[in-house]
C-alpha cells in the first residue's frame, strides 16, 4: 500500500501545478489528479465544529492513497463534516453537514464548480431529475428541493421532522423519519402520505427489485434489537418485516448489491433473497465499525473502523464472503463512501 500526500509532494510535482493567469481574481489552481473507474473516496467526517473533514481517493487496482483531495485540488478546506456524496451529469455533489452546504466539483479531477448553500444540516441528496434535487436535512422540518443548473435551493417540502436516506420509487420520493417511526411518501413536491415503521427509522435503501428497505431499532440509539422492514414497489405500507439482534456498538448502516442486503449494526450481517432473517458476517469485536460501502462493481465491502473518533481511521476491505483483502488508513472518523464505475 502506497500513501500519497501531496502535502509532501509538491516540490516534486511542480509540472503538475498551474497556476491561474487569466485574470487578477484569480488565485493559484491545486494539484491536478485524475480519479477513474478504479477509485474509491472515503468521506471523512472529521471532529464535529472542528473543521477537519477531508476526502481520500484510494485507487483498488494499485493501493494507492491519495489525501486531502478537495482541499490539495482547489486549495481550501473542505469544511466541517463531510456527510455523504452522489455523483450526477459528471459532477460530484459533496454534502457537508455541519457548514451547511453541499460542494460541486468535476468527477474527473475534483476542481470546484460551485458551492450551494442556504442549508441549516444537510444530510443525503438525490437528484430527480436532470436540473433538480432533493436534500434530506437533520436540523429542520423540510427536504430541500435544488436547482442543479442555477445551484440554489429553490423550495421546500415540509416534512414536520428531520429526514435521512432518500429512495426514488416510479412515481414517487421516500424519505424515513427517524423520530416519527415512520416514512414519508413525496409526491407531486409534497408528502402525501406516511407509512409506519416498526421503531426507529435509522436507515434506508433500495434493491434492484424496487423493495425498499428501512432498518429500525425497537429502542433508539440500541443496535442490540433491530428490525429490518420490507416496502414493496408502490406500496404504502410496511409489507414483511424480520427482527433479528444486532451488536452493541454505535455504527450503523444499511446497504445493497443487486438484491442483497448489508447491514451494519455494530457487526456488519447479511440478507439475501429467500433468507429469514439477516447472518452474521463480519465480527465488530474490538473495532469501532462507523460506516459502510459496497462497491458496485463486485460486491466488495468497506467497513470503516472510526478507532477512539480522534485519530485517523482504518477501512478494511472484505470480500462479498467476508474474507478480509487488505486495509489502509484514512482521515478522522470514516464515514461514507462513493464507488467510480
Amino acid at each position: 500500500m502506497k500513501i500519497r500526500n501531496f502535502k509532501s509532494l509538491v516540490l516534486a510535482a511542480l509540472v503538475a501545478i498551474t497556476f491561474s493567469a487569466c485574470s487578477d481574481d484569480e488565485g493559484p489552481a491545486g494539484v491536478e489528479i485524475e480519479l477513474e473507474d478504479s477509485h474509491v473516496l472515503v468521506l471523512n467526517q472529521g471532529n464535529f465544529m472542528s473543521g477537519n473533514a477531508n476526502i481520500s481517493a484510494y485507487d483498488k487496482d494499485s493501493e494507492e492513497i491519495i489525501t486531502n483531495v478537495f482541499s490539495e485540488v482547489n486549495l481550501r478546506p473542505l469544511g466541517d463534516v463531510a456527510q455523504s456524496a452522489v455523483a450526477h451529469n459528471d459532477a460530484i455533489y459533496v454534502v457537508v453537514n455541519n457548514s451547511g452546504k453541499i460542494e460541486k466539483v468535476e468527477m474527473d479531477d475534483f476542481s470546484e464548480e460551485a458551492t450551494i448553500t442556504g442549508f441549516v444540516s444537510p444530510r443525503f441528496m438525490l437528484p430527480v431529475g436532470d436540473d433538480q434535487a432533493y436534500v434530506s436535512d437533520l436540523s429542520s422540518g423540510f427536504v430541500a428541493v435544488v436547482d442543479l443548473e442555477e445551484n440554489a435551493i429553490i423550495d421546500s417540502i415540509e416534512t414536520g421532522d428531520y429526514t435521512e436516506q432518500l429512495v426514488q420509487r416510479e412515481n414517487d420520493v421516500l424519505t424515513n423519519l427517524p423520530n416519527q417511526n415512520a416514512v414519508a411518501v413525496i409526491l407531486g413536491g409534497t408528502v402525501t402520505s406516511t407509512i409506519s415503521t416498526p421503531g426507529f427509522a435509522v436507515q434506508m435503501t433500495q434493491t434492484e427489485d424496487g423493495k425498499t428497505w428501512v432498518l429500525c431499532q425497537t429502542v433508539q440509539y440500541d443496535n442490540s434489537s433491530l428490525v429490518l422492514a420490507q416496502i414493496n414497489p408502490g406500496s404504502t405500507t410496511v409489507d414483511a418485516s424480520y427482527t433479528f439482534a444486532g451488536g452493541t456498538t454505535f455504527g450503523t448502516s444499511i446497504k445493497s448489491f443487486e438484491n442483497t442486503l448489508y447491514i451494519l449494526a455494530g457487526d456488519l450481517f447479511k440478507f439475501g433473497q429467500g433468507d429469514d432473517a439477516p447472518s452474521l458476517l463480519v465480527s465488530g469485536e474490538n473495532k469501532a465499525f462507523y460506516s459502510l460501502g459496497v462497491d458496485p462493481s463486485n460486491e466488495e465491502i468497506y467497513l470503516g473502523d472510526a478507532v477512539d473518533y480522534a485519530q485517523n481511521g482504518v477501512i478494511y476491505r472484505h470480500s462479498a464472503s467476508g474474507e478480509l483483502i487488505s486495509s489502509f488508513a484514512s482521515g478522522i472518523i470514516p464515514g461514507e463512501f462513493y464507488f467510480y464505475e
